[in-house]
This record gives C-alpha cells, sequence and structure tokens, in this order.
C-alpha cells in the first residue's frame, strides 16, 4: 500500500502539509495568516475540510436515499512541480484529516449511529498504510451501513476503505487490488513479501547444497541479504495484515474467513497491481454486487466520478451531500431559485467521551463479542 506515485526528491523531504503548501494546495493566502518569531516566519493554518457537494441529482439520491453520499476520488491528473516531475494524489495525511471533518459534520447533523449510512464512490490507487487503515475503521465507527460503489479502480489503501462496504458495487471494468504492503528499496517500489519470499528460496537452495558448491552468483546475492533489513520488512508486513484483519473483523465478516481472506490479500497475489475483478472479488468472498442491481446510482456514480477525474490535484477529491438540508445546501437552492428554508447550523455537539461512541454503537462493537454486521 505504498504510494504508487512518482514525487519530486525535494518534495519527499518535507512535511505533508508543507509540502501541499508549496503546491497551494492549501487554501490560499488570506486562509493563512503569518506572524514573525525572530528570523522565522510561523505560518498558521487550519486543516483542510472536506467540501459540500452542490450537485442536485447528489442532493436528491442522499435524500431519497436517507444516505450520506461521499465521493473520494483521486483525479488521473497530478499537479506539475517542476519541468520533468508531478505529484499525484495519495491517500495521506491531507486524506485523513478531510475525512474526519466529514465524520463529525455527519455526527452532528445525524447523532445516531443507528441512523447514518453512507453512498461511497471510491476512485484510488492508494496510498500510506496507516491513513488508509484509519479512514477505513473511521469509516465503520461513525456509519451503521455502508455501500461502496466502485466504477474503475479501489487499489491497494482502496481496497481496504472498500472492505468497509456492507456492499461492493462493481462492473466490467471495476478493480480492487491486493494489500501486500509496498515499500522503497533503492528508489524502486517492492513488496516487503519479496524479501521473505527470497529468503524461504534461498534456504530451500541451500538445503542440500554447501556453500562451496554453489555458484558465484548466487553466493553473491546470499552474501548481500541485510538481516536487520529482513527483519524490518517482516515487521512491515505483519502489521499490514493486522491492519486488514481487524478492518475485515469490524466489518462483520466470521473470524476463520476474515483470517483466511486477510492472508490472501496480503500475501497470495502474485504483484501489487494484480487486477482483482468482480467475478474474483466474489468468489473471495466480498459482498459484491454487479452494478445492474443499481442502475440509477451506477450512472450517476460514473458521471460523478468523470466530474473529477480530470481535475488535476494533489490529494483526492472528497465531496459529500448530506441526506437533510442543511444551511449551505438552503442558501444554495435559494440562490438558484429553488424553495429555501429558514434552517441554520447549529454548533457542534461535543462527544463527551469514547463510551458515548459505544453507546452509539448498540453493543455491537466487536469488543462486545459480537459482530457490527452479518456477512
Amino acid at each position: 500500500m505504498l504510494r504508487s506515485v512518482r514525487v519530486a526528491e525535494f518534495l519527499s523531504t518535507m512535511h505533508p502539509l508543507e509540502r501541499r503548501l508549496n503546491l497551494g494546495q492549501i487554501g490560499g493566502a488570506s486562509h493563512i495568516p503569518s506572524k514573525s518569531k525572530g528570523d522565522l516566519r510561523v505560518l498558521e493554518m487550519s486543516p483542510p475540510v472536506a467540501e459540500e457537494e452542490m450537485d442536485p441529482e447528489i442532493q436528491a439520491l442522499a435524500r431519497e436515499s436517507g444516505s450520506v453520499v461521499a465521493c473520494f476520488i483521486a483525479p488521473y491528473a497530478g499537479i506539475r512541480t517542476s519541468p520533468r516531475d508531478e505529484v499525484y494524489a495519495s491517500i495521506g495525511l491531507e486524506e485523513e484529516f478531510v475525512v474526519e471533518s466529514l465524520l463529525e459534520r455527519v455526527r452532528k447533523e445525524i447523532p445516531e449511529r443507528k441512523d447514518r449510512k453512507l453512498i461511497c464512490l471510491i476512485n484510488t490507487h492508494g496510498g500510506g498504510m496507516a491513513s488508509s487503515y484509519k479512514i477505513a475503521r473511521a469509516l465503520w465507527v461513525v456509519f451503521s451501513k455502508i455501500r461502496v460503489f466502485v466504477p474503475h479502480i479501489a487499489a491497494s489503501g482502496g481496497t481496504i476503505v472498500a472492505l468497509t462496504g456492507d456492499e461492493i458495487v462493481m462492473g466490467l471494468m471495476s478493480q480492487l487490488g491486493p494489500l501486500n504492503v509496498q515499500t522503497t528499496y533503492k528508489g524502486f517500489p517492492v513488496s516487503v513479501n519479496r524479501s521473505m519470499e527470497c529468503l524461504r528460496r534461498y534456504r530451500e537452495l541451500f538445503r542440500t547444497m554447501t556453500p562451496e558448491e554453489a555458484p558465484y552468483p548466487l553466493r553473491a546475492m546470499v552474501d548481500r541479504l541485510d538481516p536487520l533489513l529482513n527483519e524490518e520488512w517482516c515487521g512491515i508486513a505483519a502489521t499490514g495484515y493486522a491492519y486488514v484483519r481487524d478492518i475485515l473483523g469490524l466489518a462483520g465478516y466470521p473470524k476463520d474467513k476474515a483470517d483466511k481472506l486477510a492472508l490472501t490479500l496480503t500475501k497470495e497475489f502474485p504483484s501489487h497491481g494484480y487486477v482483482i475483478h468482480a467475478d474474483m472479488a466474489r468468489d473471495l468472498g466480498l459482498p459484491v454486487k454487479p452494478s445492474e442491481q443499481y442502475p440509477a446510482e451506477w450512472d450517476l456514480m460514473r458521471r460523478w466520478l468523470g466530474r473529477y477525474l480530470s481535475q488535476g490535484a494533489a490529494h483526492h477529491h472528497i465531496k459529500y451531500a448530506l441526506p437533510v438540508q442543511t444551511a449551505v445546501t438552503l442558501t444554495a437552492t435559494t440562490s438558484e431559485g429553488g424553495q429555501g428554508g429558514n434552517k441554520s447550523e447549529e454548533g457542534a455537539v461535543a462527544e463527551s467521551n469514547e463510551g458515548n461512541e459505544d453507546k452509539e454503537r448498540g453493543g455491537n462493537h466487536p469488543k462486545s463479542g459480537s459482530r457490527g454486521r452479518e456477512r
């Protein structure tokens, strides 16, 4: 679940927020006041927030279905950072902040978890392992029912997010991806599984062969093995498995099925770019539904995807519509000549402690001994 993007070398050493700032992706100068501290200018800025979708069709779907309708779209065009380099959207710190702002808004407008449903369009090549896991887990905590639409691709970290769905709607060109963790080795993205596979292969080769009998190229490769690096990669692989296993357990998969599926997704595919199409995903035991089952919604999701797909950005386009009208939507409707109301946004409802969230889950949290959803 490595960020499968090409980033200018100088950007890789920068803090993610600083990187976004240099790319002009966090507001504008009016939103980033600064003050001097000695010889340094300290920037003061707020985390980015999700934007409400003003498309009337998306708003209508939210009202008619009684669901929050959201999109999580990585555009296929990036942002040029130099004559030869571009930065592309990847699940990371900014996406965490934006999704958190959306979920806080949902919890404010819809207090009871049992009343919170989500219809989510996902289109992404993935990103950071930890960020993908945190976003997926947060979606499960907030929503009681999730339907995911994948018109084209939800690979790597996007697959982790899709696993939260009670239904994953896929079509002819839809694609999920393996969850073998990716890292960088000598400038190239590689799967951490390769280290363990290499070690197993050499162990098998030397089972009946002394070092003196081995061909020189083989001895040279063995001598290059780094036990510390191998151990570190084993730890990363175990972390990836644990994250996937946790999301599957939260989503309601039985323990034995969750164990097997997590192992398959993290260990058993030959490459990180392997295409998991709808039929294969269904055979794996995922709750895949054909796009024909939701023709109107599928058509709307494809058109929604098309609107943002070519809008170049270094971050995901995250938009949403609520099933209840808010001050923002009412203002937009009034300005377009529609029927407006006088409803205004209320102040944020503070969650007093974790016990309140457990109460919202209605005793279905895995720690209580039962699964949140049936599989």
